[in-house]
């Protein structure tokens, strides 16, 4: 509805936040048709045509995923290969005591 308002009035530039994801086709397919060129901020929204909107500011939450995913792989691994290198000199050190022991204990 304020939408439609914007276009009823030629405003120059229509920007929202949208509370759902669908629903907006035709009255974004009015505002392209009214020469209105319409900014989405916070979240985008599921239209058949991107270029129903000229663009969307705002978060892109997979990437944000994926991003958190691959650090926490990277720091994961590096704890991982140094439990795994002090796990080994530990156990080098028990085979050379042994020996030594065995050797000079006898």
């Amino acid at each position: 509805k304020a939408i439609r308002s914007f276009i009823a009035q030629g405003v120059d530039v229509i920007s929202f936040s949208p509370v759902v994801e669908t629903g907006f086709e035709q009255v974004l397919e009015e505002a392209k048709k009214a020469g209105i060129p319409v900014v989405l901020s916070d979240r985008a929204v599921d239209v058949s045509d991107p270029t129903l909107y000229k663009c969307f500011i705002g978060s892109d939450f997979v990437e944000e995923g994926r991003r958190a995913a691959q650090w926490f792989i990277d720091i994961f691994l590096t704890v991982i290969n140094i439990i795994i290198i002090k796990i080994m000199i530990t156990f080098i050190m028990i085979i050379f005591i042994t020996i030594f022991a065995e050797s000079h204990l006898g």
